[in-house]
């Protein structure tokens, strides 16, 4: 099985890394061991969806009317 690269931030100490994990489940598991102290301030960034070229309003309000 291949390992992926989970990128994350962590602002208040400065860090900018990635972790080497199995899955996203597999990457938090192991990111806590180390950063378990400032658990809540760790911001997870997803490289696999691009942000979107097109305004995407419309789109996500239609969304929001389908499942509230």
């Amino acid at each position: 099985m291949n390992t992926k690269r989970y990128y994350f931030e962590i602002k208040d100490c400065n860090v900018i890394d990635y972790i080497e994990a199995y899955s996203h489940v597999d990457a938090k598991a192991r990111l806590y061991k180390e950063y378990s102290q400032v658990w809540n301030k760790i911001i997870w960034y997803d490289t696999t969806d691009p942000e979107p070229t097109e305004d995407t309003t419309e789109l996500q309000e239609r969304c929001a009317r389908l499942f509230f």
